[in-house]
């Protein structure tokens, strides 16, 4: 067996650092793309929601119409299709593990 320079060993690790550091900026450009489409779809569309009135009616305030609308139909859709892709991505992630592909 013969032993590795020490040069390799420091050029390994700092590939896998960077490596580490372009996952990290992935995951947070994802995170921040589906905070802006939750954004984009609770308070857009044909009846929009300023940001203000959104954080009146969940705090209780009542809107004639606004408070409906988003309680019953934008809000709880919103949250949905957020856990709907993330048991799709989960479901996928166990396939693929599973055939170790």
């Amino acid at each position: 067996m013969s032993a590795v320079a020490p040069e390799t060993t420091q050029v390994l690790r700092a590939a896998r650092r960077r490596q580490r550091r372009s996952l990290g900026v992935v995951l947070v450009g994802l995170a921040v793309a589906v905070v802006a489409a939750f954004w984009l779809r609770v308070l857009g569309g044909d009846y929009t929601i300023t940001f203000p009135d959104f954080w009146r009616i969940v705090g209780g305030a009542r809107i004639p119409g606004a408070d409906f609308i988003l309680l019953e139909s934008k809000l709880p859709r919103a949250c949905l299709a957020i856990l709907v892709g993330l048991a799709l991505g989960a479901g996928g992630a166990i396939f693929q593990t599973t055939l170790r592909n």
